[in-house]
């Protein structure tokens, strides 16, 4: 366990080679539905963490369990997650490239939250500040707003971080 104990801890060694998309170490099994890799049960846990730009998440995050820098994978468009990702930063970035191409955020995290076992997801909170003018970017602060909800609620843990500081909300 991290030095915090609380949660599920994860695991210290790779017992199976997860795929690409799945950033969970410990026995991989294939799912019969739709061929992804999935968790035996007792080792998933998702941890969420939102705050604003440069605030100190990703410091807060590695600081919760014993995780090297080169764990950490920083979203793009695809959110390409490296086999060995157990910090994955800048969702926001993924809520972005989804909005633009017209696709619903909250469906993406409904049909693949599973994916991201063992994982801790990062967030900008953009809802604050001044309203878009342009339509898309609008657009993107609903759905990161709405994907940002749904992912908090499915997670085991959630933080918001403020200054360097972290206060647990779930």
């Amino acid at each position: 366990m991290g030095r915090h104990g609380a949660g599920v801890p994860f695991t210290q060694g790779r017992i199976g080679r997860p795929c690409g998309l799945c950033p969970i170490a410990g026995r991989v099994r294939r799912s019969g539905r739709h061929g992804l890799h999935t968790l035996n049960r007792r080792w998933r846990s998702v941890i969420f963490i939102t705050g604003g730009a440069y605030q100190g998440k990703t410091a807060f995050a590695l600081s919760l369990e014993d995780i090297r820098q080169t764990e950490v994978f920083s979203c793009d468009a695809q959110l390409r997650v490296l086999p060995d990702a157990r910090v994955v930063t800048h969702i926001e970035r993924f809520h972005l490239s989804l909005t633009r191409r017209g696709l619903p955020t909250v469906e993406y995290w409904q049909e693949n939250i599973d994916r991201f076992s063992d994982a801790i997801l990062i967030a900008d909170d953009i809802s604050c500040g001044v309203v878009p003018m342009d339509p898309v970017e609008r657009a993107w602060r609903e759905a990161c707003g709405q994907a940002n909800a749904f992912i908090a609620a499915r997670a085991d843990r959630v933080y918001r971080v403020f200054c360097g500081l972290a206060v647990r909300l779930k």
